[in-house]
């Protein structure tokens, strides 16, 4: 977790009660911590990967998905409390709350079967006589990529100075 983003956060819910994870807002309500709205969205970036994480071991904390006017994306909301919830977010941050709802953990995506062949010499590895023999089968082959061939070098004079 980024240590300025994890501040951010930290900060906002002792002072506000609330932390809306979005490096929009969370630059607009802090510019002392991040020099530049690049810089925010690149910590936030980084942060997406544990930041669910962290928030769940924070201790009172209930996270909630916010979308605010103006925009028609949703992000994450940490609040300690619920209590008048929308007016205060529209005191802080000066929009309002177009939508507010209970956020669900996202099931990670299944991954994508390898297509299998009877008699594939090399099982779920991509090369030219398997996508050979799935074409023959009428199934496309969407691991195989064409090599790329590079020219012979150049024979002949050397250059002389």
């Amino acid at each position: 977790m980024n240590s300025k983003v994890q501040q951010y956060i930290i900060e906002a819910l002792a002072m506000t009660g609330f932390a809306v994870l979005s490096a929009g807002i969370a630059f607009l309500l802090r510019p002392d911590i991040w020099a530049t709205r690049l810089n925010v969205g690149c910590d936030f970036t980084d942060a997406l990967k544990r930041l669910h994480e962290y928030l769940l071991s924070l201790p009172g904390v209930a996270l909630f998905e916010i979308q605010l006017a103006g925009s028609d994306d949703w992000c994450l909301l940490a609040t300690r409390s619920t209590s008048d919830l929308h007016n205060r977010i529209e005191q802080i941050v000066g929009l309002s709350v177009t939508g507010l709802r209970p956020w669900a953990a996202e099931a990670p995506a299944p991954a994508k079967p390898v297509l299998q062949v009877d008699g594939d010499p090399i099982p779920g590895w991509p090369c030219i006589a398997r996508t050979e023999a799935l074409r023959k089968a009428g199934i496309p082959d969407e691991t195989y990529r064409q090599p790329v061939r590079f020219a012979p070098p150049l024979r002949g004079r050397r250059a002389t100075s």
